[in-house]
């Protein structure tokens, strides 16, 4: 999982503007409803802006992890839980608290009972 993947935010910029286009298109062939340009590009701008922020909070996140690390708690729960971990090498072990850490940010657990 990368934290932030450019070409992937470069693909979504392409395709929201791609799209923003296409639909500007017909009011500018005609010559009429003008006014329905600015709000279609509002609208591609606003969702792209809203995609972007799950990498920003992504990046946040790890930029966190990197300057206070994990939580004693949590790197004893891994040790102890996770088979592999002990295996892992500094770096590794870096890449791996960071992406349970952006996946326990971005999900809630909730338990059920008697589980």
């Amino acid at each position: 999982m990368e934290i932030y993947p450019r070409g992937r935010i470069r693909g979504r910029a392409l395709a929201v503007s791609g799209l923003c286009l296409l639909l500007s298109l017909p009011p500018l062939i005609r010559g009429r409803a003008l006014w329905l340009i600015p709000p279609v590009w509002a609208a591609g701008v606003g969702a792209f802006l809203l995609f972007l922020r799950k990498y920003r909070t992504r990046r946040a996140i790890r930029l966190g992890i990197e300057r206070d690390g994990l939580l004693r708690e949590y790197r004893e729960v891994l040790e102890e839980r996770v088979s592999f971990y002990g295996t892992l090498g500094p770096e590794e072990k870096l890449d791996y608290e960071t992406q349970i850490a952006v996946f326990l940010r971005e999900h809630r657990i909730t338990g059920v009972a008697g589980v």
